[in-house]
């Protein structure tokens, strides 16, 4: 991996000359201590230098990230509960099936079930298709949650069926 390095006194980046750095004799002065930004309600704190080589140090405000997903308010299905209904489909059924064929089977059991929240599309990336909220959530129930648990397991490409530790899991439901 390469390393890139700064100067201590200002953090630019060093040219280098064939792998050896080229001496460069600083033009400023190293910098007084730096104090921490403070980000906001984070932990996390940024240390910048006080003084730059041109002047006093750019002021720079943090950045945040918007939520990928905005919360839901109300009643709506959580990662367990299409864990738990997932679980109790393959444990009936007696052949792997695609992901597809899952989450149309799950939408056959729970369509009583699901809350306005549940039926709301996803803020999906541009150019593809917004799946309602449950299949997102079931989707990821699947790979996340019950695949990384060893509860189901791909019995060929994308045809999944419950492995034995899931089997035991439903049993103890009952």
């Amino acid at each position: 991996m390469k390393k890139l390095v700064y100067c201590p006194y200002c953090f630019t980046r060093l040219p280098k000359n064939k792998g050896r750095l080229t001496p460069i004799e600083p033009s400023h002065e190293p910098a007084p201590e730096p104090k921490p930004i403070d980000l906001g309600n984070s932990s996390r704190q940024i240390e910048r230098p006080n003084e730059h080589k041109d002047g006093p140090a750019p002021s720079i405000a943090p950045v945040t990230h918007p939520r990928t997903q905005k919360r839901v308010d109300g009643p709506h299905l959580k990662q367990e509960d299409c864990e738990r209904e997932i679980l109790e489909l393959l444990s009936e059924l007696t052949e792997p099936n695609t992901a597809r064929e899952i989450i149309q089977k799950l939408q056959s059991r729970l369509k009583e079930r699901f809350s306005k929240a549940d039926l709301e599309p996803t803020e999906g990336t541009t150019g593809r298709s917004n799946l309602p909220r449950w299949q997102a959530t079931a989707r990821f129930a699947m790979y996340q949650g019950l695949k990384k648990k060893g509860l189901i397991a791909a019995a060929s490409k994308n045809q999944w069926a419950i492995t034995p530790k899931g089997r035991e899991l439903v049993s103890t439901w009952s």
